[in-house]
């Protein structure tokens, strides 16, 4: 909506005396119907941009004096200048929490990171690498070592555990050789070989289905068609699927120069 000019915003006075006093009637306000001006800015803004509050007398719109924005300014260099006091503030309200006010804080949370993924991810990481969130997770890791080291062992057995221990070999050897990597992860790879038209259920030098491989089909990161000891790369293109008994076999060895599948023999 488009500001009103400053003129509009402004106070029609009536008949004063010598003393300054009003003679008669209040002050006539000429602010359009619906629009308020705020002390901070000095801008006309609908009611909605300004925040709600308790009518105190006949005269009250029920709206603050300072519009949303320049609330929200205020409010942020009020918690930069006293912010170790504001934070101590809420630790202690926090403790005098209802169950039911524990409740609505813990929804709010909630709903918020749901609407600001982006911002919730960004200020979890900021809290993370920062003093006190790494002197926490010390202290944590301490306190609960056993029953981190449980829930390691346990997922490091789950699909997604052994996904992800498989590719961090991978990736740490690409780094080693120095070569170069698109970082992909195996549901990515499978991905990749199905728009391509490749089983990843089937290996591609001796063309046993799954079921009579050695190891887990979900799990496997495939072969390196080049090895990356001889200068391959860690990439999609350069992988497909193979059962561990065919990658033993191959090893570091060139295709078709100094390394032939059983079925080609």
């Amino acid at each position: 909506m488009s500001n009103h000019t400053a003129i509009s915003a402004t106070y029609e006075l009536p008949e004063i005396n010598g003393k300054g006093q009003f003679v008669s009637g209040p002050r006539q306000r000429k602010c359009p119907e619906g629009l308020k001006r705020c002390n901070k800015c000095l801008e006309v803004k609908p009611y909605e941009d300004f925040h709600k509050r308790k009518k105190t007398s006949p005269s009250s719109d029920g709206y603050r004096g300072t519009c949303k924005v320049c609330r929200k300014a205020i409010s942020a260099q009020d918690y930069v200048n006293r912010g170790d006091f504001i934070r101590k503030q809420q630790r202690e309200a926090r403790h005098t929490m209802t169950d039911e006010q524990r409740e609505h804080e813990r929804l709010r949370i909630r709903d918020w990171k749901r609407a600001n993924p982006e911002l919730e991810k960004a200020y979890s990481k900021k809290y993370k690498t920062s003093e006190n969130g790494v002197a926490k997770r010390r202290e944590y890791e301490k306190e609960n070592r056993e029953s981190i080291l449980a829930r390691q062992r346990k997922w490091s057995k789950t699909t997604k555990g052994l996904q992800g221990s498989r590719r961090s070999v991978e990736t740490r050897r690409a780094r080693l050789a120095d070569i170069e990597s698109d970082h992909h992860t195996i549901p990515e790879l499978h991905a990749y070989w199905k728009a391509k038209g490749i089983d990843p259920k089937r290996c591609t030098y001796c063309g046993d289905w799954h079921t009579k491989w050695k190891n887990n089909w979900k799990t496997s990161v495939g072969d390196h068609v080049f090895p990356i000891y001889r200068g391959g790369t860690d990439t999609l293109n350069n992988k497909m699927p193979c059962c561990i008994s065919c990658n033993c076999s191959k090893g570091d060895r060139i295709l078709g120069e100094e390394w032939t599948p059983l079925k080609q023999m």
